[in-house]
């Protein structure tokens, strides 16, 4: 293993510099996203849509789109012509190692009679590897780049797809035609193969100005039939109106498959826990069931009630879903089960999912921001095809991206796949802990002048929602301020960033006479270890602006001969300087708004817009459940939704939730219940005394007097009173309180079962 070990980071170093190279020397197609990072097919599928609603506006009204297959794509890739296609694309330097990495390769495959010998394998490339997806956009980066006039092509590693415009289907079939005779002639060099019976075309068609026609497209051996309903591609349901109608009935259809797993595995008496049965919703129905939301769900467009008719399969969805998870009744009102469960309601969710869709596309890599969202068409383009979805929240009115009233910051931040190149060493940071950090500022604050370092301590501030950013060099020999605007807009880890960033720039650009210490180095004490953190290793964070600017003043210094180093120094410790930097920082939030200040960076950030949506859909959750009139019981015992609700269910075995879920929501086996709905023929205690209701039986009810004192007596060790909130919401009264009413025999349910049943399990934290 140690023999190998440089030999595999090696690896994982080409890997990196072979992304790097082609991200930052735009070496691959801008069209070509698959395999990109930062890139989702979110933003491939809009851009689509951009292109086709563009189109539109400028008065061609027919857009085809071609969606093609490659057979085999990566076991037929040719070695030879990948070798040549990395020279081509200046990436000759890596040609060495990629032959070796695909030299000597050889397949075995396992069936059930053993496995079969060695078989040398001199083409393709391994389906499994990193790296793969990266050869193979180089490898077809010629099919996407070379498809002919009139064409745009889109790419996703091997799946490719051409689009054509015109004021005909047959025009556009007449280039996709050329096109395809273009993609055959790569397919000959390229020892591909295209399989004909597998492509899928759409007309888009403007039926404002023309009539679907849905012609086919003939090629030499095959003739390509368009679709009248929908075609897939990346998972999307494609339509030649773009209703999404399909795609959305596919949904549901798919959801409600996985919610005949779920079931199969608990019920209300046995099986997966509680717990385990929502993180199994979460973490698989929803994803499934609200996939591509943002391109079927466009609350922009359509009516409230409209609306309310597309959300209503996925809510009967998440009702059933929340029934089977909890083991409450199904006539139990779904937004008791939502707060019980804290599962926000479907209309809430997927508006917050199409807010921060289409924040994540705006603040993204910039080759993969639709380009309505960054130029506004103009309104007569736009009447002839309405707003495309991430059009709409850019520039409508009521939009989620559109300008905040009484802010400076109207530009978006937009992150890049790479900050530094993998062969440039992150700066040096150092964070100890907390004695030895103190420690070492002591140390150096005492070295003598000429020995000692240029010290600079920065911080960043929030208060009263408001942010700031301050630098503080050699105790106030020069102070540096930033307000940065709300918290609204930025975060306090971005000043935290900033901070570091105005006290590099302060160096590099002053003239005083204390500049002159930094010929000893730059020390740079930060009371911020996420800040330090995301400088030793810089990814895509949002706020990665003010990263990257620190990282090109560090580089700007060094090579001026100067070296930097940060070091975390922990807040509030009675270190002189981070008291000073704290206090200033607290200052610059609080400063008015100064545009000319060349120092303020009025920029709205990713994190501070998604923590807003996030407040803004726990708002509106609040709202409807102080106004809704059923689940009257549960909104006696939850005043708000929180999520803290979901400890009262943590650690519970399936047969305790359920009967602790039906007495908080008094839907249960009770006759006062059961009358209700027609399933007893009176609601009165067998005692005669009173209906049968939850409270009756807990706290009256002389039939159960023997149990009640049991049940009173375990509370009691607990500190617990025996009263009806107390009972239904103290944690340490669960499994008493569910106990007891599995012995009274009153629920038919849960009789009979087995003592190990009932109670609790391991505590499990979500």
């Amino acid at each position: 293993m140690a023999a190998g070990f440089p030999q595999l980071l090696n690896t994982f170093f080409k890997i990196i510099k072979c992304l790097s190279v082609c991200e930052t020397e735009g070496l691959l197609p801008r069209t070509h996203l698959g395999g990109r990072r930062g890139i989702s097919t979110y933003h491939a599928i809009h851009i689509i849509i951009d292109r086709i609603k563009t189109a539109w506006g400028k008065g061609k009204p027919i857009v085809s789109l071609l969606m093609l297959d490659v057979s085999g794509a990566y076991d037929n890739v040719s070695h030879a012509r990948l070798l040549h296609n990395l020279k081509k694309r200046r990436l000759g330097h890596l040609v060495p190692w990629v032959r070796a990495f695909l030299s000597k390769r050889s397949t075995r495959i396992r069936m059930p009679e053993g496995m079969s010998d060695t078989i040398p394998t001199p083409t393709g490339i391994p389906q499994g590897s990193p790296i793969s997806p990266i050869l193979y956009r180089i490898y077809n980066a010629d099919l996407i780049e070379n498809c002919g006039s009139g064409v745009i092509s889109s790419g996703w590693v091997d799946d490719v797809c051409f689009m054509a415009k015109g004021d005909s289907e047959h025009e556009t079939l007449k280039k996709l035609k050329a096109a395809c005779h273009k993609a055959d002639q790569w397919a000959e060099k390229h020892a591909s193969v295209f399989d004909p019976k597998k492509y899928a075309l759409i007309h888009f068609v403007n039926t404002k100005e023309v009539d679907p026609q849905y012609l086919p497209l003939r090629l030499r051996e095959h003739t390509v039939p368009a679709t009248e309903t929908a075609e897939r591609y990346l998972g999307y349901w494609l339509d030649p109106n773009l209703e999404f109608h399909h795609h959305h009935e596919k949904a549901v259809a798919k959801a409600s498959v996985s919610l005949r797993a779920l079931r199969s595995l608990a019920g209300s008496t046995w099986g997966a826990s509680l717990y385990a049965m929502r993180r199994i919703y979460q973490g698989v129905i929803i994803p499934q069931m609200l996939f591509g939301v943002s391109v079927w769900y466009q609350p922009m467009h359509v009516s409230k009630s409209k609306a309310q008719s597309i959300c209503r399969p996925f809510a009967a969805i998440q009702k059933q879903a929340a029934c089977l998870i909890s083991g409450a009744f199904r006539t139990t009102a779904a937004e008791a089960l939502n707060a019980e469960l804290h599962l926000p309601p479907i209309s809430i969710h997927v508006n917050r999912l199409v807010k921060e869709i289409a924040l994540r596309l705006r603040t993204g890599p910039e080759l993969g921001i639709p380009p309505t969202m960054v130029r506004r068409r103009p309104a007569h383009e736009r009447a002839w095809t309405g707003w495309t979805p991430m059009e709409a929240q850019a520039w409508k009115m009521g939009g989620c991206l559109t300008a905040l009233p009484d802010t400076l910051a109207i530009n978006w931040e937009s992150r890049k796949a790479f900050v530094l190149a993998p062969w440039q060493a992150p700066p040096e940071v150092i964070i100890q802990d907390r004695e030895a950090a103190v420690a070492f500022h002591e140390q150096m604050v005492v070295k003598a002048p000429r020995e000692r370092p240029l010290i600079l301590y920065t911080d960043g501030s929030g208060i009263e929602g408001r942010v700031g950013a301050a630098a503080v060099i050699d105790l106030e020999d020069h102070v540096a301020h930033s307000q940065m605007g709300d918290d609204n807009t930025t975060t306090v880890y971005a000043a935290e960033l900033h901070a570091i960033e105005i006290a590099l720039e302060s160096v590099i650009n002053s003239t005083e006479p204390w500049v002159a210490q930094a010929k000893n180095g730059l020390v740079i004490f930060a009371d911020s270890q996420a800040a330090l953190k995301a400088l030793r290793r810089p990814r895509m964070p949002s706020g990665q602006v003010y990263l990257i600017g620190c990282l090109d003043l560090i580089r700007r210094l060094a090579e001026r001969g100067i070296k930097t180093e940060l070091r975390w120094i922990p807040a509030h410790q009675g270190v002189l300087g981070n008291e000073i930097v704290d206090q200033h920082a607290k200052e610059a939030a609080q400063a008015p708004d100064d545009p000319q200040n060349p120092l303020n960076r009025y920029i709205r950030l990713a994190a501070a817009t998604k923590r807003r949506f996030r407040q803004e859909a726990k708002i509106e959750w609040e709202r409807a459940w102080a106004s809704e009139k059923t689940g009257r019981p549960t909104r006696r015992l939850i005043e708000t939704p929180n999520k803290k609700t979901l400890e009262y269910w943590s650690g519970l075995r399936k047969t305790t939730a359920s009967v602790l879920m039906q007495l908080r929501t008094g839907r249960i086996g009770l006759n006062a219940y059961l009358a209700r709905i027609n399933r007893r023929e009176t609601a009165r205690c067998d005692c005669d005394l009173g209906n049968q209701t939850v409270t009756h039986v807990l706290l009256e009810c002389p039939l159960h007097q023997e149990e009640r004192a049991k049940m009173r007596n375990a509370l009691s060790e607990q500190g617990i009173t025996l009263r009806h909130e107390e009972l239904l919401t103290r944690l340490k009264a669960r499994t008493i309180v569910a106990e007891f009413m599995i012995r009274t025999n009153l629920l038919g349910q849960f009789q009979g079962l087995d003592p190990i049943a009932i109670g609790a399990e391991e505590v499990e934290k979500e």
